[in-house]
């Protein structure tokens, strides 16, 4: 009777157990390292969701042009009781920790992203690898104290050209050309104020005609002449079916390889007020109330009656839009080649500018001009602020939009 292993019985179970464990122990090391890794994005995705409720109810300190980020550092999520576990561990590395939330606007869906990184915000915002071009304010408790950091802050160009125009006395009648306060809009006005703009990489010339002070989109009017033709083929009057809307200005919008650059910047199916105007002795209150009495959705249109009157710096065409009035000191009548199309009616007939700048109307299939106007989102920005301010929004200079 045998009383133990022989060596050669040793020696093979040595083989089958190492040959085991050459099997199992890179199985069993994959699974501890994925077990860590779905506990990682298990901590991220937690860190990711007490961000979004930190957002909810800090609404106010997100930007409302969804220009600009906020960047959390962890501490912010620790001090603010938005995080159960102050101290969370990095399965994998075994450190501690305190990375950053990006709390983005995401204008595909309409909503905000939270994205975490293992780096600290100033890190992740200083570092091109991580984010290629940073806009925002930093968020971060240092010692117990909230300390705020900018970083490329981006303003709206509507707000960036108001400042620029009251921080430097250009701005309601100091001088006779700038931008004024119009109630619910600020408006250039002047023989040839500087409004001059362009998109970025791009070659066309818009001037711009205001900007809207509840939301600072902007109105442009394309400085170039598209076209002479028909405000509409079949002598109709409805903007909405008109061949000037649906075929002249809509092929613009296609074509253009400017509007093709800068599409995501222009507002879609933006409101244009084409209410019938039939007395040219109203004021200005009664005819922008008579403008807005209709209007149209579309991604281009023309200029208004009132964007016309109020381009001047003669108060008298205020009260009844005369030509010997409207025409003094407007750079939009010398703007104008020859007699241009408005976009409102008077009934049956479409209000145009002459050449002298008087203000008239005709049937809808006369030949004149068309100037395409477009509405900037709040989201664009003025990209060469660097430059003098004096100097800026000529057209040798235009404002750069983005």
């Amino acid at each position: 009777m045998k009383k133990g292993f022989t060596l050669i019985e040793l020696l093979a179970v040595i083989v089958i157990l190492a040959s085991v464990s050459m099997i199992v122990f890179p199985s069993v090391t994959a699974l501890i390292k994925r077990s860590k890794e779905n506990l990682y994005d298990a901590q991220v995705k937690d860190i990711e969701l007490s961000s979004e409720k930190w957002a909810l109810q800090n609404i106010d300190l997100l930007d409302k042009y969804h220009l600009n980020s906020i960047f959390l550092q962890l501490s912010v999520l620790k001090k603010e009781g938005f995080l159960e576990n102050d101290n969370i561990k990095n399965p994998i590395s075994g450190d501690y920790m305190n990375g950053c939330v990006e709390v983005k606007y995401n204008e595909a869906t309409s909503q905000y992203v939270y994205k975490y990184n293992d780096a600290t915000c100033a890190t992740l915002t200083s570092n091109t690898e991580l984010l290629a071009d940073p806009h925002g304010y930093i968020r971060n408790y240092v010692d117990g104290e909230l300390v705020i950091t900018e970083v490329n802050p981006i303003n709206p160009a509507g707000i960036s050209i108001i400042n620029i125009y009251q921080s430097n006395i250009l701005y309601e009648g100091n001088t006779t050309q700038g931008l004024y306060d119009m109630d619910d809009e600020y408006v250039f006005r002047g023989n040839d104020p500087r409004n001059y703009a362009k998109f970025k990489d791009t070659n066309d010339l818009w001037r711009i005609i205001s900007i809207n002070k509840k939301d600072y989109t902007i109105k442009l009017m394309r400085v170039s002449l598209l076209a002479s033709n028909q405000w509409d083929s079949n002598s109709l009057s409805n903007f909405a079916t008109a061949s000037i809307n649906s075929e002249i200005l809509n092929n613009f919008m296609e074509s253009n390889e400017t509007i093709n650059k800068v599409i995501n910047k222009i507002e879609s199916q933006a409101t244009f007020n084409v209410g019938v105007v039939s007395d040219n002795s109203v004021n200005i209150k009664i005819l922008k109330s008579l403008e807005k009495a209709n209007t149209v959705t579309s991604d281009v249109g023309l200029i208004n009656i009132s964007d016309y009157v109020l381009a001047s710096t003669d108060e008298n065409c205020f009260n009844g839009f005369k030509a010997t009035t409207c025409a003094t000191n407007n750079y939009l009548k010398n703007t104008f080649s020859a007699t241009t199309w408005t976009i409102n009616s008077n009934g049956p007939k479409i209000w145009n500018i002459d050449s002298s700048g008087n203000l008239n109307f005709s049937d809808s299939n006369s030949l004149y001009n068309i100037y395409p106007v477009i509405i900037g989102k709040s989201s664009m920005y003025v990209t060469n602020l660097d430059v003098d301010p004096l100097l800026i929004g000529t057209n040798t200079n235009p404002y750069i939009l983005n």
